[in-house]
Order: structure tokens, then C-alpha cells, then sequence
């Protein structure tokens, strides 16, 4: 009886967590400490891309709260020739980079 009585109490302090048995103050301390670094991720990551993809529904500019404009923002950008000029300019550069780079740190290597 007394054993069983050990157990009980032993199982209520214990908490099973992905398969795994950790002690209740390990898990308390775990979230408190990844607490900060989860809000700071939302902050600095997550929040930012919802924004802009809402933003880009709309015609919002620096000075003024846009109206929403649906898809026109992205009908516009795939009619304009700037746009795949540019998406040509930055592959060529970051391919040009590369292999420049490349190149430079095996001739320093050797």
C-alpha cells in the first residue's frame, strides 16, 4: 500500500512529453525560458510576413492607409517587363557572385 502511495505521489509531479517522463519543475522551467525567444521569433518573423502579404491586397502607400485591392497588385507586377528584368538581373547576380566567390575562396584555399 505504502508503495503504491509513493508511486501516485511521484506520478503527479511527473509529466509525459513526447514519449518521454520529465519531472513537472523541468517542463515549468523549459517554457518559461523559451517564453521571450518564441515572442521575440513572432515579433520579428512571423508577424512581419502576415503584414506584408496582407499589405499587398492593398494600395497602401507610406503616407496614406490603402483600400483593399485584391489580386490587382499581382496583375500588375506579372504585366510589367521592369519586373522580369529585374528577376533576371538578381539571378544573374547572385549566379555571377557565386561563382566568383567560389572561385576566390578555393584559390585562397590553396
Amino acid at each position: 500500500m505504502k508503495s503504491q502511495t509513493k508511486e501516485i505521489r511521484a506520478s503527479i509531479h511527473r509529466v509525459r512529453l513526447f514519449g518521454r517522463i520529465y519531472e513537472r519543475e523541468q517542463v515549468t522551467t523549459a517554457i518559461i525560458l523559451m517564453t521571450p525567444v518564441l515572442f521575440a521569433v513572432f515579433m520579428l518573423f512571423i508577424l512581419p510576413v502576415v503584414q506584408v502579404v496582407v499589405y499587398s491586397f492593398t494600395n497602401m502607400t507610406t503616407s496614406q492607409r490603402g483600400t483593399f485591392v485584391g489580386l490587382e497588385n499581382y496583375k500588375y507586377i506579372l504585366t510589367d517587363n521592369k519586373f522580369f528584368l529585374s528577376i533576371r538581373n538578381t539571378v544573374l547576380f547572385a549566379v555571377l557572385k557565386l561563382v566568383f566567390d567560389t572561385g576566390l575562396a578555393l584559390a585562397i584555399a590553396l
